[in-house]
């Protein structure tokens, strides 16, 4: 039976739709997030905000736990999580932007030590 020939059957009147509350909880309006109508910062706008792509967060926020490579130096912890997307206040967006450009680049943290002479 291919997808043209099969039928559904019609939606019930008294269904609710899926995820209800969670709409309520979580709009997006062009490019501004809410959460119970007070504008955050989700992965990607967080992302925007230090120029890198939403990923990257993902792997500060992976890399910030316990024995991960910023233990000693996490990346600021969300305010809240909507399912399994983090969101922070807009307040804390220095914060971040501090976090950023005292992070430890490539390198840091010792490797191999150098040859003396």
């Amino acid at each position: 039976m291919n997808a043209a020939t099969t039928t559904r059957p019609p939606p019930t009147p008294d269904a609710a739709p899926a995820y209800r509350g969670r709409r309520d909880v979580y709009k997006v309006r062009g490019r501004m997030v809410t959460a119970d109508g007070l504008p955050v910062l989700d992965r990607k706008a967080v992302a925007e905000l230090l120029g890198l792509e939403p990923k990257s967060i993902s792997q500060y926020l992976f890399e910030s736990r316990p024995g991960g490579r910023y233990e000693h130096h996490p990346f600021p912890a969300p305010d809240d999580r909507i399912g399994r997307a983090p969101w922070w206040r807009p307040e804390r967006a220095d914060e971040i932007r501090e976090w950023a450009a005292n992070r430890p680049g490539q390198g840091a943290g010792g490797g191999r030590p150098r040859r003396s002479s």
